[in-house]
């Protein structure tokens, strides 16, 4: 039952994601490894939080911790949209460009 939580938790999670993403910067999701292969060389420290946040929901999922899996995974859909933000301006400035 506590792996469904997680598992709920984080489809609904994804969904958001993908909603919010693609009603704002749609641009950025046409391959969906693009904007976290940029933030790589263009925003490391955020991609190193992305890492992270990843990390850490991974264990709190395996170690079935809910809640606190709720709250790291919440911050690393906060981090998967700021990267998606960032690879959208950086397209509209390389198109304008």
């Amino acid at each position: 039952m506590i792996a469904v939580g997680c598992e709920a938790h984080y489809l609904a999670l994804l969904n958001r994601i993908n909603v919010v993403a693609g009603d704002k910067w749609p641009e950025a999701l046409l391959d969906w490894t693009a904007p976290f292969i940029w933030a790589r060389e263009h925003a490391p420290e955020l991609a190193r939080q992305y890492d992270a946040l990843e990390k850490e929901a991974n264990e709190l999922w395996l170690n079935r911790q809910v809640a606190e899996f709720k709250k790291i995974s919440t911050e690393w859909g906060t981090a998967v949209l700021q990267i998606i933000k960032q690879y959208a301006a950086y397209l509209r400035q390389r198109e304008a460009a």
